[in-house]
């Protein structure tokens, strides 16, 4: 995995917008595709979802 960022994370700087704590997807009950996602999205922060089309990006 790939991270890039530019924000200023110094105090005061570092406000969560959006935050995702052991997160987990799977599609037919057995086959899971995302295990234990942890993610702070914090202001002024860009969040890219990359993936064929019909994988489920937008669900």
């Amino acid at each position: 995995m790939w991270v890039m960022s530019d924000v200023d994370t110094s105090a005061g700087a570092n406000d969560v917008l959006v935050s995702f704590r052991g997160v987990q997807k799977s599609y037919d009950g057995e086959a899971l595709i995302v295990k234990d996602l942890n993610l702070d999205i914090r202001k002024g922060e860009f969040l890219t979802l990359l993936g064929p089309s019909g994988s489920g990006k937008t669900t």
